[in-house]
């Protein structure tokens, strides 16, 4: 193997120690010729065996000089450790992102005479990045631009740990301003009465529920509550979408006072409805059966009203003349 500083005697136990490595490893010369490649690296190129004393970038990368990033010229500029982008690579059609990572050799007097560099697989490690970002991506977009005010609630304390958009729109607080608040400094009800409200939604098998909410400017709106846990950052919080919904409690309230009026009155009226037969000379009315009644009978016996009687002027005047002239 003949690698620089090592003495020969234990180039063989070494040798098992580099080919025991998951990651591939290549030790170059100065000049990145390679001097020693493991085991990992000899099956990734089977078809370009033997790899010594071949330039890494030829036997590895297929290239006629070496990468513009090229990890082992910095790592021999610098003497430290150097990484490379990850490059995606095709071999026998399947797809690889790797890393390499290079760091120098000094020999007894100190002078650079060789490069270390790993072969890294993180093709796995990049998939998960790449769905985590997405994740990522996806709760952002759910959570920034959504049309409803979120707040993110520590269950435990109560306090808002996260807002979007709407709900500074909303509260008319900054995020940091909603960020130092606790929920409790907003909804304007007892704990014994939201303990009621959450009982009550129970009861009613309701997956929301409804409070009353202070804004910054002290208005008071009525409000659903949506709420249900979430993990973020290995955290337990509680996501609650908020809906403003003052307007249609106003309406609901002004609809079930005019209903309550109505009731009211009718309870208090009876109409009478369709053709009723009077007679024109003595003005008796003639009931479903056919019978002539006296009109105030009629009114009696077909509504709530009671029937005084009395005389109007005229009247007074044909029946009793003479108490007219008095």
């Amino acid at each position: 193997m003949n690698v620089p500083g090592v003495p020969d005697e234990s180039e063989g136990f070494l040798r098992e120690i580099l080919d025991s490595m998951r990651d591939g490893l290549v030790v170059l010369s100065p000049d990145l010729k390679i001097l020693h490649a493991n085991q990992p690296v000899r099956s990734r190129f089977p078809e370009k065996l033997p790899l010594e004393g071949r330039f890494c970038f030829s036997a590895l990368l297929d290239r006629s000089h070496p990468c513009e990033d090229c990890p082992g010229i910095r790592a021999l500029a610098s003497g430290e450790v150097e990484k490379s982008e990850v490059r995606v690579v095709e071999r026998g059609g399947v797809r690889y992102s790797e890393e390499f990572v290079a760091w120098p050799i000094r020999d007894a007097g100190g002078e650079l005479s060789a490069i270390v560099e790993t072969i890294q697989d993180v093709t796995a490690r990049e998939e998960a990045e790449s769905l985590r970002q997405e994740q990522e991506d996806l709760y952002r977009s759910l959570f920034e631009n959504n049309v409803s005010p979120i707040l993110l609630i520590d269950p435990e304390t109560g306090s808002i740990k996260d807002a979007n958009v709407r709900a500074t729109e909303f509260y008319r607080m900054s995020r940091g301003q909603l960020r130092e608040t606790k929920i409790t400094d907003i909804n304007i009800l007892s704990e014994y009465e939201i303990f009621e409200e959450m009982e009550r939604a129970k009861a009613e098998q309701r997956n929301y529920f409804l409070f009353t909410h202070r804004l910054a400017d002290g208005t008071v709106r009525e409000v659903e509550v949506f709420s249900g846990p979430i993990s973020v950052g290995g955290r337990q919080l509680l996501c609650s979408l908020i809906h403003d919904i003052s307007d249609r409690k106003a309406e609901e309230r002004e609809k079930e006072a005019l209903i309550e009026e109505l009731q009211i009155a009718l309870s208090k009226v009876r109409t009478l409805q369709g053709l009723i037969p009077i007679c024109s000379s003595c003005h008796k009315i003639r009931d479903d059966d056919g019978y002539w009644n006296r009109i105030e009978v009629y009114l009696k016996d077909h509504s709530d009203a009671e029937v005084t009687h009395g005389l109007c002027p005229e009247c007074v005047v044909r029946l009793y003349p003479d108490l007219e002239q008095k």
